[in-house]
């Protein structure tokens, strides 16, 4: 018998629409709650006791190499303005400092890090300013905080001019003399997100708010607009964008109909571009003459296209002296190209595997010394940093992290049918020539949410390499499922709302699919994911209990009713529904709630959830009282363990924290493995 600490159960209870529906632990939602408090040291004691009472498996002793293995100190996020530099290195322990480099991109000193800044927050990458050589502006984090913060910074003083708080997004004016940021407060009274736009000039310490959206949406980005003024990209939801150009002296002019995403990409030769899928579902590239942004409707009815809609999905765009330079991601996988106004591709960019990934952001820069850079990895190469100069068009790798022959490792595409028969895609990496026996260990890793793309990555969330796991004999599967934006605006809506269940189901049909072809068997089968993904996690543990082995969540949304009154609620019911709301999509997220669907004497996989206590967009309330729910209803053959990481935010944690979650996490997988072979015999 397993002596989980005692989780009092309560009377809580919500009705909705004639509903009710029990909350034995809303009391974990009050996060600095005294007993709160207590089950959580009790529940990390029992997590870290379990891993201790293992003799086949030493935790504490893989957390020992994993901190002493050397970091590779890769950079990325690299930035050049007025002759400066500057990049982010990842550092020991899932840091970060931001770094200033020379011509030959080498590291000259430290800018930023967490240390710096007192470890108050988490500092991300830096973008210096266009015109004032030694001043910046980061992107950060404070720990607990529900969003971003943007750290201005002057080098020269070694001094921070500004902290500009519940940022979601920003850009320096092209002159250099202010930044423009949006900001978001909840009204919970009218079930909104009021989002702000703000201009902060960083030499008077002037900061003037220009600009508010009184109905729900999820932010707001910002991008300075020829002639002064800005561009105002609403997201009205994951998929949606209102675009509104607001000029020098404040008047606002709506210029789409709220309806397709767009993105402003640039001005170039007196034109203004934006990326768009309104009337384009895979993406395609449109633009207005710069004096048409003062002209309503100008983006419904007064564009020209300047890059049509290809068969794969627009992922990032780029204006150049030569054209328009466009990443494509074709079944996840990325490629390259320039085009001339209009289409015609004028030069295919060769990039280092066909089944890798390009990270960049939607609109690329050129920098002003006529280079592009963005990183790039895959299944089998880890991480790289590119450049690409547009003088003559040549690619240059300026670091990376490890090069090393994986010939003795295949990746494999399989196209198979849901059970509805849309067409879902999965990659095997799986040892050269493998024989398929109906018992190998498989490693499955899924999101389908928010549309983003799940692009090939060489670690998994669990910090294992997969090379490593498959030169141990084991397949790794990556799960292409709806609800993303692999294929497309169609793709994204078919996995959100009231069809949000087809992103697990078609997880749960991949993995049926590897135990039909024989690859292998459910007690082998290991899930993981995190946030959107581990709220799949959460899903498929409830939905087919008897499908899987071992399954890890990490932060994870699992309290599907009462998660819209979380801070960020209203952003994500944009994409998940309002179950407060609507009696029909109550109804159906009840049908796949994780936390409302534990059923008592059900033997569930193994299951470990991670949440953080500073976690700024999934509150570790949703881990918790899946967890406790899990341990008190479900079958005791199988553990179910929690770890609240102290100081962890919407990731796996840093420094100490860091390494003992990853070590946690690759222990539980072997002991998950090695238990699935003696219940075998």
């Amino acid at each position: 018998m397993r002596h989980y600490p005692q989780a009092p159960r309560c009377d809580a209870a919500d009705t909705l629409f004639g509903v009710r529906i029990e909350d034995p632990y809303r009391y974990l939602e009050e996060r600095d709650a005294a007993g709160t408090r207590a089950l959580v040291a009790q529940e990390n004691a029992y997590t870290q006791a379990f891993f201790d009472s293992r003799t086949d498996f030493d935790a504490r002793a893989l957390e020992a190499e994993l901190r002493a293995k050397p970091t590779p100190h890769t950079l990325q996020d690299i930035h050049e303005a007025c002759g400066v530099r500057c990049a982010t290195r990842t550092i020991e322990g899932g840091l970060r400092d931001s770094v200033l480099l020379d011509e030959q991109f080498r590291i000259t000193g430290v800018l930023m890090n967490d240390a710096m800044v007192d470890n108050r927050m988490h500092v991300y990458a830096g973008i210096p300013c266009p015109t004032h050589p030694g001043i910046f502006a980061f992107t950060a984090v404070k720990h607990g905080a529900p969003r971003c913060c943007v750290l201005v910074y002057d080098a020269n003083a070694k001094q921070v001019i500004a902290e500009l708080d519940d940022v979601f997004g920003f850009s320096w004016t092209d002159d250099g003399e202010a930044i423009y940021y949006s900001s978001a407060v909840v009204d919970a009274e009218h079930n909104r997100n009021i989002n702000r736009v703000h201009r902060y000039e960083w030499q008077q310490k002037k900061l003037v708010t220009t600009y508010t959206y009184e109905e729900n949406a999820v932010f707001i980005g910002v991008e300075p607009a020829p002639e002064g003024g800005c561009f105002l990209m609403v997201k009205v939801n994951y998929g949606d964008t209102l675009i509104l150009h607001q000029d020098a002296a404040g008047a606002v002019t709506r210029l789409s109909s709220g309806k397709g995403y767009y993105q402003y990409a640039g001005e170039m030769n007196g034109r203004c571009y934006f990326s768009t899928d309104d009337g384009a579902p895979m993406g395609r590239v449109v633009s207005i003459r710069c004096d048409q942004a003062g002209q309503e409707g100008a983006l419904c009815d007064g564009f020209e296209v300047a890059l049509p809609e290809q068969d794969a999905s627009l992922e990032s765009v780029c204006l150049t002296k030569d054209g328009i330079l466009a990443v494509h991601s074709k079944d996840a996988c990325s490629s390259m190209a320039l085009y001339a106004e209009g289409g015609a591709r004028l030069r295919e960019i060769e990039l280092p595997d066909r089944f890798g990934a390009v990270g960049a952001p939607e609109v690329m820069q050129v920098s002003d010394q006529g280079r592009v850079f963005f990183r790039f990895q895959s299944f089998t190469m880890k991480p790289e940093l590119l450049m690409l100069d547009t003088a003559d068009w040549s690619l240059t790798c300026i670091d990376r992290e490890e090069e090393r022959d994986t010939g003795d490792v295949e990746v494999v595409q399989h196209f198979l049918n849901a059970r509805d028969g849309q067409r879902i895609l999965v990659y095997l990496v799986q040892p050269k020539g493998l024989i398929k026996n109906g018992d190998t260990p498989v490693l499955m890793y899924g999101y389908g949410g928010y549309f983003n793309v799940l692009s090939p990555m060489p670690e998994n969330l669990a910090g294992i390499d997969i090379v490593d796991w498959v030169r141990k004999g084991r397949i790794y599967a990556h799960c292409i499922l709806r609800g993303g934006g692999e294929y497309g605006t169609a793709w994204h809506e078919d996995g959100m709302l009231l069809r949000k269940k087809n992103a697990f189901t078609d997880f749960i049909d991949i993995a049926q699919w590897l135990v039909d072809e024989g690859y292998t068997r459910p007690a082998k089968i290991v899930a993981n994911g995190a946030s959107n993904g581990g709220l799949l996690m959460a899903a498929i543990t409830t939905m087919r209990p008897d499908l899987f082995g071992t399954v890890i969540a990490s932060v994870p949304h699992t309290d599907m009713i009462r998660f819209r009154n979380d801070d960020r609620g209203m952003m994500y019911i944009t994409e998940y529904g309002d179950p407060q709301e609507n009696e029909e999509t109550l109804r159906y997220m009840l049908s796949y709630s994780p936390y409302h669907n534990v059923r008592p004497g059900t033997l569930y996989p193994r299951l470990l959830v991670q949440t953080g206590e500073n976690d700024n967009n999934v509150p570790p309330y949703h881990g918790k009282k899946f967890a406790v729910r899990m341990q008190h209803d479900a079958d005791e053959r199988h553990p179910v363990l929690l770890t609240v990481l102290a100081h962890g935010s919407h990731n796996r944690g840093v420094g100490d924290e860091y390494y003992r979650n990853i070590a946690q996490m690759q222990t539980f997988i072997e002991i998950g493995l090695r238990e699935a072979d003696e219940e075998k015999v």
